[in-house]
């Protein structure tokens, strides 16, 4: 009997922890759910937990619910929040800086925003409603500060066009506000990146908001106060580099990489090649250089740009920078955006639209996203390796008003929509090779992992078959995050059900790669 008993015992428990591994959501809209994101832990690097967000339901009076869900890592649900917003919002932000969420709406009809923080257990902080009294003021974008506060950016006209930064607390209290406004012509933010005591604006400037051709230059902020501790001009005398990813390290030097183009200003249009940039704690160049097209990268990528399109070569779009002993991996992706050739767009690329499908501006564009992409650095910032990643390609139909925007703005947009499908980087714990985590968006999406042996120059990938994921899913709306104990965390949207699922999948790292 006391064994019937135990085994009883083992049998819940197991039950148990299977059904906390796997959660559904539902009642979800398709047209608002951006993903699910990993709840990151800055001092270990590790996530703590997960979180996605969604309209629900309207509930009168031209409103809607728009919820927040939060899991710990085993998806044990923490909290499930709702917020009241009018029904033509948008969310225009959403970060969590460790300690807190941050969300920032935007009605342009009604021309008024929301800003609500929330605490880690899903309790709302504070919530402050703004009136606008001009259209372009209901745009903002939000950054988190790893000091938790948080960095408000918003465009501000005062005779020109320029912008604001605010710095607020999770009580929405604002520590102090810096004004950015120039004397002729148009000034804007094009990247923004937060760490240690630093906050890092990639700024651009050019005769007015819709200039092709703007000058870029880095500005460094202390983020207690404001003041600005170095600026450095993006123009070298030949080219003009606009990065679009960035790490501070320990002791506050900046490390960036993205794509250059030659001349003063960068024309957002056909780039000519990558480039690598380290700047001192106090903006002085420790490393430079620049990579091109013709010599340098095209070579690698004749795999993957042949077909027939019109518009532009590949750029490529960095997504992340990992310190070395030998020095920076950077990982990146190739996309292009093209003129759509084709009658009914909607059919080719059903769930994969970015825009207003009842638009009178019609011309749809394609922005395809290609293969992965890994450079190596040394410790001078000189190209050592770069790693060719051949992958499905995965392509967006862009209509109104996504069509008209250029390329790096529209990438950042279509990163934030969670349609790049790069995840996440591990090390392999038997050998050291860096496992690199992207989807596969196919007929059946799945999950790819591809080891890379830097010494050898060799990729070995593993395709994960989503097993959980109904046949008839083929919607973009799928991902991989990480997670603890060698696992990641799989999820997926299902537009017939109205669900999102999320469970967690063993990586299996000892067994999945040849071992050196």
């Amino acid at each position: 009997m006391k064994n019937m008993f135990a085994w009883l015992l083992l049998f819940f428990a197991t039950a148990s922890a299977s059904f906390a591994q796997e959660v559904k959501i539902e009642d979800v809209r398709r047209n608002e759910f951006k993903g699910v994101r990993a709840i990151m832990n800055k001092a270990t690097n590790e996530p703590a937990g997960y979180y996605t967000f969604y309209v629900s339901e309207k509930v009168g009076g031209g409103m809607v619910e728009f919820v927040l869900e939060l899991f710990d890592t085993q998806l044990n649900r923490i909290n499930r929040t709702p917020i009241t917003i009018t029904k033509r919002s948008v969310v225009s932000s959403s970060v969590f800086n460790g300690d807190a969420f941050f969300f920032a709406f935007a009605d342009m009809s009604k021309k008024s925003m929301a800003f609500v923080t929330i605490d880690t257990k899903g309790n709302i902080i504070k919530r402050r409603d703004i009136e606008a009294d001009k259209r372009h003021t209901t745009e903002a974008e939000v950054f988190p500060d790893q000091n938790k506060g948080f960095f408000v950016i918003r465009p501000i006209k005062e005779k020109k066009y320029g912008y604001s930064i605010e710095k607020l607390d999770k009580e929405l209290n604002v520590l102090w506000e810096k004004k950015m406004v120039p004397e002729k012509g148009y000034i804007g933010v094009e990247a923004i990146e937060s760490a240690g005591n630093r906050l890092i604006v990639t700024q651009i400037a050019g005769p007015n908001r819709l200039s092709k051709k703007m000058l870029g230059q880095i500005l460094c902020f202390n983020n207690s106060d404001g003041n600005l501790i170095f600026s450095h001009e993006l123009f070298d005398g030949v080219a003009t580099a606009m990065p679009t990813a960035f790490m501070v390290d320990a002791e506050n030097n900046l490390v960036s990489g993205g794509m250059y183009f030659e001349g003063e200003k960068w024309d957002n249009v056909n780039s000519d090649g990558i480039f690598f940039l380290k700047l001192s704690a106090d903006g002085k160049q420790l490393a430079y250089s620049k990579t091109d097209w013709n010599d340098g990268i095209k070579k690698f990528l004749k795999a993957s740009t042949t077909g027939f399109a019109l518009g532009s070569q590949p750029k490529i779009f960095f997504e992340d920078i990992v310190e070395t002993s030998y020095g920076y991996r950077v990982i990146g992706e190739t996309f292009r955006k093209n003129i759509q050739l084709m009658a009914n767009p909607m059919k080719m690329f059903d769930g994969h639209v970015l825009g207003a499908r009842n638009s009178n501006n019609s011309q749809a564009m394609t922005f395809e996203i290609m293969d992965l992409m890994l450079f190596n650095f040394n410790l001078e910032g000189k190209l050592s390796g770069m790693t060719h990643i051949p992958k499905p390609h995965t392509k967006i139909t862009l209509l109104d008003p996504y069509n008209g925007y250029g390329g790096l703005q529209l990438s950042r947009i279509v990163k934030e929509f969670g349609y790049f499908d790069y995840s996440f980087s591990v090390s392999q714990p038997l050998n050291g090779n860096l496992i690199i985590v992207s989807r596969i968006l196919e007929k059946h999406p799945k999950i790819g992992m591809y080891s890379v042996d830097d010494i050898n120059n060799k990729v070995e990938t593993k395709e994960l078959i989503l097993d959980r994921m109904p046949g008839y899913v083929t919607d973009a709306r799928v991902g991989a995050l990480p997670s603890t104990n060698g696992k990641m965390c799989i999820f997926f949207y299902d537009k017939k059900e109205k669900t999102i699922t999320l469970y967690l999948e063993d990586m299996d790292l000892s067994k999945t790669f040849s071992r050196k």
